[in-house]
Parts: structure tokens; sequence; C-alpha cells
């Protein structure tokens, strides 16, 4: 493999991770930001949901939320939201118990608990949580980016223990 493929593989799986790495930082600043949004009563108005198979023996159940939508009061004021998360990665939901306790809001219509930015009340998540994903491509991201600065400060690349860049 020539020199010039192995260091295009190297930043395009760079450019991946990069991404993912974002998108993680962006995920754990929603995070954050959502500690200080106040927490008010809707119902939900929508609920499209199906059970997941993943194939396996798994007895896990997993359910996959694909549309939310629900109404809340704030300020006085009728909103309607449809996010269910505080993250980008995986907005739709696969928890079992999460789609229970919806579900269950759902069909009777009580009341659910909404998550309402008070700056921008048009903003609201029913769940503020990270998932293990954004902590995981944050640490690839991390891992990968190290290395590349070591590799950039030693001047040295190195391919199944052959160099192939070096000061």
């Amino acid at each position: 493999m020539g020199i010039i493929k192995i260091i295009f593989c190297y930043w395009i799986l760079g450019l991946l991770i990069a991404f993912m790495g974002c998108t993680s930082i962006t995920n754990i600043i929603d995070y954050w930001n959502c500690k200080s949004w106040v927490l008010t009563s809707g119902y939900i108005t929508k609920l499209d949901a199906q059970k997941h198979d993943h194939g396996t023996k798994n007895t896990n159940e997993h359910y996959l939320i694909n549309a939310i939508e629900y109404s809340y009061s704030f300020n006085d004021r009728l909103w309607t939201g449809n996010k269910l998360k505080s993250e980008l990665i995986r907005s739709k939901g696969n928890d079992a118990d999460k789609y229970k306790q919806l579900k269950a809001a759902f069909d009777t219509q009580t009341d659910i608990s909404v998550l309402v930015n008070p700056k921008h009340p048009e903003q609201a998540v029913l769940f503020r949580e990270i998932s293990f994903d954004t902590y995981f491509y944050l640490g690839l991201c991390t891992f990968w980016f190290s290395g590349m600065i070591y590799a950039i400060i030693k001047k040295k690349i190195t391919w199944y223990g052959k160099e192939i860049i070096s000061s």
C-alpha cells in the first residue's frame, strides 16, 4: 500500500472519528444546558413505537420510538414538543422501561414531566441523559487524536511495524 493511500486512510478515519467526537461534545453540552431547564407537566398527543427484534436470543425487550409529540404549558401558553432526549445521537429511544412509561401515560392521558428551556420555551425534552455511546465516541476521538498528536510530535508513523514516515 502506498504512503499516500495510508495517509489518506488515516485522515478519512480521523474525519469520521472527529465527527463522532464533535457530536459527543454537543450531546454533553446539551445535557449540561438542560440542567437549568424548568420542570413542567404535559401530556402525550402522539406515540409511534414498535417492538425491535435484534434477531438474537436476547430476552430483553427493546422498543424503537419512531415519533412522539407532547403538549405542555409554560408561561400561560400551550407549546408542542417532539424531542425525547437531550442528545443528538440516538434521539430515538430504545429503552423498554421508558417506552412502557410513555405508553401508559399516552393510553391513560395522564400527565408527564417535561423539561422546558425557560429562555426558549419552544425547546423541551422528556428525558435528560447521556448514553454510553456518547462516552464511547468521545473516548475513541480522544484516543485517536492523542495518537495523531503523538505521531506529529515524534514525526513518525508506523504501519504494521514498518516506519512509513519518520523524521
